[in-house]
Order: C-alpha cells, then sequence, then structure tokens
C-alpha cells in the first residue's frame, strides 16, 4: 500500500513546475522518475536511511534520494506514507511540522 500526503502531493507539483519553467519534458520525466522511486519504496521500505533529526515527530521516517531532492517517508502496515519531496539544498531539520 502507497499513501502520499498532501504536502508530498503538493511537492510534486511544485517540482514540475520549476522544472517545467524551462523544459516541460523533463519535468514530466522527473515526475516519472519519483513515481517510480515511490514503487520501490513501497516494495522495500526499509531501504531509506532513517532521519535520526525527526524522533520528535513519534514516527521513523526515512529519507531516499532522487536527483536533488529527497523522498521522505515512513513506514506503516503493509507499505509507506509518502511524507514529502524536499530539494537536498533546504534546511529541513529545522522544520519539523513539515512532517
Amino acid at each position: 500500500m502507497l499513501l502520499r500526503s498532501q504536502k508530498s502531493n503538493e511537492d510534486i507539483d511544485k517540482i514540475w513546475l520549476y522544472i517545467a519553467l524551462d523544459n516541460q519534458h523533463a519535468a514530466d520525466n522527473f515526475v516519472d522518475e519519483i513515481y517510480k522511486k515511490y514503487d520501490l519504496l513501497e516494495s522495500n521500505p526499509f531501504i531509506g536511511r532513517i532521519n535520526n533529526s525527526f524522533n520528535l515527530t513519534g514516527r521513523e521516517i526515512r529519507q531516499f534520494p532522487i536527483g536533488n531532492y529527497i523522498i521522505f517517508y515512513a513506514q506503516i502496515k503493509d507499505g509507506v506514507e509518502i511524507l514529502r519531496i524536499i530539494h537536498g539544498a533546504m534546511d529541513f531539520d529545522d522544520d519539523l511540522e513539515n512532517f
């Protein structure tokens, strides 16, 4: 089972728009790659690295890279929940409420 948070859906839209400003085809391809990673994470939920910065959330949050972005997700019963997709240059460790 794969769940996607509202924020992760918004992240996809923002990523697509940002890339599409230069190249719509590249934006489509990158979003397709993200969805392929979702499938990989769903079938291999332990593949991502645990991010200990988020222990305060009460959930074990993992991260998995894709290009310059990081997919943040949590294991759920029978699958994963995609929480956010954030550019690696952002200071996400200080913004726990985003998860």
